[in-house]
């Protein structure tokens, strides 16, 4: 059976991988919740097509959404060429 202090670097090893995983998926997930939310304003926006204040409101948090969609499309990018 292996010493305790030989199979130490081996765990150490793969719970660094369990956690680099993990936060990409992290920001992903709240990515996801950010843009459900985001539609489910837009959809609530929809219902009331005739409200030209609501139409301005869907263009703007349609602009925003897509910004920040591309921007952190752009990090995860720049995180993966380093």
């Amino acid at each position: 059976m292996d010493a305790p202090s030989e199979q130490s670097p081996e765990t150490n090893d793969s719970n660094r991988t369990m956690n680099n995983r993990k936060r990409p998926t992290a920001t992903y997930d709240s990515e996801i919740i950010s843009l459900t939310h985001g539609m489910d304003r837009l959809q609530a926006h929809c219902t009331r097509a005739t409200d030209m204040e609501a139409i301005r409101d869907v263009c703007t948090a349609l602009e925003r959404t897509e910004q920040r969609f591309f921007d952190s499309r752009q990090l995860r990018l720049d995180g993966i060429l380093e």
